[in-house]
């Protein structure tokens, strides 16, 4: 079940400590809720490359797969510089990729971006806009609530926000 709440700030904890970043539109950030640390971050490269959705737009350059990629990139930066590298017993064990980390998003993830942070074991999704063309969190109905469905071995929350835009916004 999809939860709605309200809120008026969106600002977020970066790594440096006195740092603040702020959900960029259109974008995704994965963080670590036990630590507040931005652990992956990134943006809509179709937008920033200005190609639109019907032109060779790459469905695998969406901000939710960017930041779940991001969260390998970190994972395997950190397994090469442990003894052992990325043969040691540790890395080799595995574990799922997001495994207790949450994700902010600006807009409800595509079905297929809802199976991936399934996969990548995303323990919870907050949104703002929800996708009604091909939203996977119940955007185009809850039948297609893919953190719901009753045969996935893994679930998540999901949350969908409200934001109140500053006057110098709108």
């Amino acid at each position: 079940e999809t939860t709605t709440t309200t809120t008026t700030t969106t600002t977020i904890k970066g790594d440096e400590a006195s740092k603040q970043e702020e959900i960029e539109p259109e974008g995704a950030i994965i963080l670590c809720p036990s630590t507040s640390k931005i652990i992956s971050r990134s943006l809509d490269e179709s937008k920033l490359q200005g190609i639109s959705i019907a032109s060779n737009h790459n469905p695998l350059a969406t901000p939710t797969l960017l930041a779940i990629q991001g969260v390998s990139r970190r994972e395997r930066r950190v397994a090469a510089s442990s003894v052992g590298g990325m043969r040691s017993s540790t890395f080799q064990k595995g574990q799922y990729l997001c495994n207790g980390y949450d994700i902010y998003l600006r807009t409800e993830p595509s079905v297929f971006e809802a199976m991936a942070l399934v996969h990548s074991r995303i323990r919870r999704v907050v949104f703002c806009q929800p996708n009604t063309v091909d939203g996977g969190l119940g955007g185009t109905g809850m039948s297609n609530a893919v953190h719901c469905l009753a045969g996935t071995n893994h679930h998540y929350r999901a949350f969908r926000c409200f934001f109140e835009m500053n006057s110098n916004e709108k």
